[in-house]
Order: C-alpha cells, then structure tokens, then sequence
C-alpha cells in the first residue's frame, strides 16, 4: 500500500492540536489546507463546508508539526514557515533547487524550502 492511499484514509480522522497557553481545537485533517507560523502563533487555514476559514493558536509551528505530521497524514512540512496538507496543492514553478505550489482552488502560492522539493514534488506528481 502507498502512503499516498494511507493518507487518504487518515483524511477523515480528527485530530486535536494543543498549545501550551491556548485551547485545544479538534479538526478534521481534511479540512487543514496549509499551516503557517507567525512569530508566536500558528494560523491554520481551513475549508469548511465549502468555505475558507482560520483559526489562530499560540503556538510554535513545531508543537503543530509534532501533533499533525506522522505516517498517516496527508501534512507534510514544505518550508521552516508552513505545513500543507498535499491533497489541496499544485506545483507551479519548479526547478532542482526551488519550487512554488499553490492552492488548487486559489491564488495562495506557498514556497518549498530546496531541503523539502525532492519530497513535496514525489508527493504532488504521485498524488492522482
């Protein structure tokens, strides 16, 4: 089995992020579209019911990371600022060294980091 088909599986499953000094919020990782780091906050963009939606946790990126990124997930950490989840993304720009994805449904374009291209692009061209 492909990880890609696993992930497709956990795509249902909730999950609970905790932060230190903030509420717990319960999502859906299908509804996660991208994560993004804001000094001492975590915005997580979302699509709910059709609709785009953010919810701001004080947090670092990396308690994120740790409570979203594992085996089954469809999150995967693309830059030191985002995570996105790789169901909702396209590859745009391309090279060795760079790339640039976007949104599928949107103008948001989101950089790879050159650690993290050779692995978001495997998952983005493997992804259908």
């Amino acid at each position: 089995i492909r990880k890609s088909n696993i992930s497709s599986i956990a795509a249902n499953e909730s999950c609970l992020i905790e932060a230190p000094n903030d509420k717990a919020i319960k999502l859906y990782f299908n509804e996660i579209l991208y994560v993004e780091s804001d000094e001492n906050y975590v915005d997580i963009h979302l699509l709910k019911n059709g609709e785009r939606k953010k919810e701001i946790i004080r947090s670092s990126l990396k308690n994120v990371e740790d409570q979203l990124v594992y085996a089954l997930s469809p999150i995967y950490r693309c830059h030191r600022k985002y995570l996105i989840n790789f169901k909702y993304f396209e590859i745009v720009d391309s090279s060795s060294r760079s790339m640039t994805i976007q949104l599928i449904e949107g103008e948001t374009t989101i950089p790879v980091s050159k650690q993290y291209v050779a692995q978001i692009g495997q998952l983005l061209i493997n992804r259908h």
